[in-house]
């Protein structure tokens, strides 16, 4: 991976600085058969460019900027269940934050903010040979346009402590995989094949909350309540034969759906370096028409931290509790899940070289306690568990 990143002042007052960031990523893999050929090869390569200016016009101050995401995928062999493609994501973005109120009670005035952004995007398959153009069609472009907004308030309420409240309008384009696929998927156990009919997800959302910082304390709850029009997701439709094995059959369908709850935060600093927190969520989610749950929808969960942090080592572990899942879609693949507790722990050290080179070595452990458990949100939880114990190290070089 490369990353760039740059930023400068401009003396220019309504553009006070501009800050230049690009990274590129390339990676591949290849999925060897028993006989020890080459059965499938994967490659992803990844860029991004972003430009992002600070502003200033009169009393309203916030950004403007470019950003790019450009994907280029190329699978190949017998697990290649969707087309190579390139993914191309052009977006402008504006946001202003504008205190309402004037003079030396500015700084506690409410606030209005104010968001848009515009994206292109388009996905262009790349079929490689006469196999790929034979199962997944000849190469075409799908294209989405597409302008979303958010218009936001806060209210001081008392110090340190405001209200706010949000709405706004926002999509979602289809992937290759919904769009494009037709194989077998191996990673979630089933037949996938993509509807090129799918439209773009469109959302209108709700958003209330209060917020609290005070004296190494901070408190947030939220309460959300989202319309998504054209919801894209996997239904099983029945079961079809791989290499002789009977494996679920899924197509992907739309609906108007509805997407509810709340979420809540606490962290406060419990002693010199020593930071504690406690959290929670709750979805719910359901199809407008017919009422019934969408599947893959997280459970609730309340969850506990404890970190120690001195700038140079860090220790810390997060404990959580999540609730069974009883709310499901009826599709065969849509399980009820049981409830479950994960315990995560990491520590990172920081050191410098000659004064220079900053190194940053990470151990992390998630499920420490090696539990059994299937997530609701996952697509093979009918049949598997979720990954158990897993030790990772993660070695950085900053110059």
């Amino acid at each position: 991976m490369l990353q760039f990143q740059s930023s400068f002042g401009t003396h220019y007052n309504p553009i006070r600085t501009i800050k230049l960031e690009g990274t590129a990523q390339s990676y591949s893999h290849n999925e060897i058969e028993p006989t020890g050929e080459v059965g499938t090869r994967f490659s992803l390569k990844t860029q991004t460019a972003n430009a992002t200016a600070r502003t200033q016009f009169g009393r309203a101050a916030g950004a403007l900027g470019l950003q790019g995401i450009f994907r280029q995928y190329q699978p190949e062999g017998d697990e290649a269940f969707t087309p190579g493609a390139d993914n191309n994501n052009v977006a402008a973005f504006i946001y202003q934050e504008v205190p309402l109120s004037r003079g030396d009670v500015e700084d506690q005035s409410p606030r209005l903010q104010l968001g848009a952004r515009y994206d292109r995007l388009s996905i262009a398959t790349r079929p490689d040979d006469a196999t790929a153009i034979a199962r997944f069609g000849a190469a075409q472009t799908r294209e989405y346009n597409n302008l979303a907004g958010s218009i936001g308030l806060s209210i001081p309420v008392a110090t340190a402590v405001s209200i706010t409240a949000n709405a706004s309008r926002g999509f979602r384009a289809p992937t290759v995989e919904e769009l494009f696929a037709n194989g077998f998927h191996a990673a979630a156990g089933t037949f996938d094949v993509g509807n090129r009919d799918l439209r773009p997800e469109k959302s209108t959302g709700l958003e209330a909350g209060v917020r609290a910082e005070r004296s190494g304390t901070f408190a947030q709850l939220n309460a959300y309540y989202n319309l998504i029009n054209n919801y894209i997701r996997p239904v099983t439709v029945g079961m079809t034969d791989v290499d002789g094995d009977s494996v679920p059959l899924v197509h992907y369908s739309q609906d108007d759906a509805a997407l509810y709850g709340f979420e809540g935060q606490v962290e406060t600093r419990l002693a010199y370096q020593l930071v504690g927190g406690v959290m929670g969520d709750l979805t719910r989610a359901k199809m407008r028409d017919t009422k019934e749950a969408l599947p893959y929808i997280p459970a609730a969960r309340l969850g506990a931290s404890l970190r120690f942090d001195n700038g140079r080592q860090s220790f810390g572990g997060e404990a959580r509790r999540v609730f069974a899942q009883s709310r499901v879609s009826g599709d065969p693949l849509d399980v009820e899940t049981a409830a479950y507790s994960i315990v995560n722990v990491n520590a990172t050290w920081l050191f410098t070289v000659r004064g220079r080179t900053v190194h940053s070595l990470t151990i992390r452990v998630d499920n420490l306690l090696d539990e059994a458990y299937r997530d609701a949100t996952s697509r093979i939880k009918s049949f598997t568990f979720n990954p158990g114990r897993n030790l990772s190290a993660v070695y950085r070089l900053v110059f």
